[in-house]
């Protein structure tokens, strides 16, 4: 069967033309209008122009696939994150809003997630060049993985977001003082600052003769006050939410996850950035550079191309999609045929899901806020239930994947 069949009917009729005509000879307005924005490969790929560049339009049975390989595949992250990984390589109608729903519907992330709430704002530490400043802190107690294993030591490079992370059995100095020296300094060289908690693990006197005798300075964030190394604090919440969503059922490999964890988040874009933190350090994105002279320029132009890459507006060609700008995140009502999820308050450990992986549907609800529930088997709870221990559960959609006849 024809790859075109795959595709939506005017897409269809697109890729007739292109696979019939010769563009180069053709005198047609619309054949040679099509020819500018859409093209094929030797492979019979559709790809589409976006902004300067052209993107691959996957067929309808691909996409599910793709959506799948891009969310799932790269740490669970949230719509925004997992759009813009999406966008930079593929395309096709409604993309954004298929992204959207299936990010949406995924249930590792809602199990996982938590109900909304204000959280603090990270706190903002001044840097103004690269490996100036480290924040250092720890992850866990985690269940113990099959290589013994309990915590996660993690570092972030304050310019460029830059994590590194080392999964380890203890939470003591010993194994801070060789993470700083393996993991940061021998890859880095020596750093101006680090920054941590006040935890005894950073306050010990092997800590403070080892920043000494490399000549850096150890800063301490304010006591009671975590959000002062803000960034460690937020890439911690990250990488720890990733790994659990990952590991639901598998709980004692949760070590292994924690290199994929760690590229997820380097190649993700960072609003903050408005780049990845991987383009930030490196010049280039890790992917083929073949339809972008930018990259390779940058690979040529080394850490003189940084600075205008922190500066650079790389979203500019989000634009043509006027329909992808940020959501405002709203704590959504459940009314009555809602399906919902329960908070889960009988965690044992940090891997544990935030809610019970059970879905519940409201067939009644109470001005006070709380809602009566029927299981999936359409048997009712005995009480009521409050509101602020409930979350909509979104399930998922399946994608149409009839083919598009002639």
């Amino acid at each position: 069967m024809c790859k075109y069949h795959n595709y939506e009917e005017y897409l269809c009729e697109i890729y007739k033309i292109l696979k019939s005509a010769v563009l180069g000879d053709c005198t047609d307005k619309k054949t040679k209008s099509i020819g500018t924005r859409y093209r094929l490969n030797e492979e019979g790929d559709l790809f589409r122009k976006i902004g300067d560049r052209f993107v691959k339009v996957p067929t309808i049975h691909e996409r599910a696939l793709l959506l799948k390989e891009v969310h799932d595949g790269h740490g669970h992250y949230g719509q925004d994150a997992t759009w813009k990984r999406l966008y930079l390589q593929y395309w096709w109608p409604k993309a954004y809003e298929e992204t959207k729903n299936y990010v949406k519907s995924c249930v590792p992330c809602q199990l996982f997630a938590n109900l909304p709430e204000n959280l603090p704002v990270v706190g903002k530490v001044p840097v103004n060049h690269l490996f100036e400043r480290f924040g250092i802190d720890y992850i866990g107690p985690f269940p113990e993985s099959r290589s013994g294993n309990k915590y996660i030591i993690m570092a972030i490079e304050y310019f460029t977001n830059w994590p590194v992370a080392k999964a380890v059995k203890k939470a003591d100095s010993e194994t801070t003082v060789k993470f700083l020296y393996e993991e940061i300094f021998c890859n880095f060289g020596p750093v101006e600052k680090i920054l941590s908690d006040n935890g005894s693990h950073f306050t010990s006197k092997e800590v403070e003769e080892f920043a000494k005798y490399v000549n850096t300075r150890h800063q301490f964030s304010a006591p009671y006050k975590p959000s002062t190394n803000g960034k460690v604090e937020h890439v911690n919440n990250v990488i720890a939410k990733g790994i659990k969503k990952m590991v639901m059922n598998n709980k004692k490999n949760w070590n292994t996850l924690l290199p994929a964890m760690l590229y997820a988040y380097r190649t993700k874009v960072h609003k903050s950035l408005r780049i990845s933190p991987y383009e930030a350090l490196f010049g280039l994105n890790p992917k083929n550079s073949d339809n972008d002279p930018l990259y390779k320029l940058g690979m040529r132009l080394g850490l003189e191309r940084l600075y205008f890459l922190l500066d650079r507006q790389v979203n500019q060609e989000e634009e043509i999609f006027k329909e992808e700008e940020p959501l405002i995140k709203k704590s959504a009502r459940i009314e009555i045929g809602d399906h919902v999820i329960m908070k889960n308050y009988l965690k044992k450990d940090k891997l544990d899901s935030a809610f019970k992986n059970k879905v519940f549907t409201v067939i009644d609800k109470f001005h006070n806020n709380t809602f009566v529930l029927v299981n999936d088997e359409g048997v009712k709870l005995k009480r009521a239930i409050n509101g602020a221990h409930l979350k909509n559960f979104v399930q998922r959609q399946v994608v149409n994947s009839k083919l598009i006849k002639k």
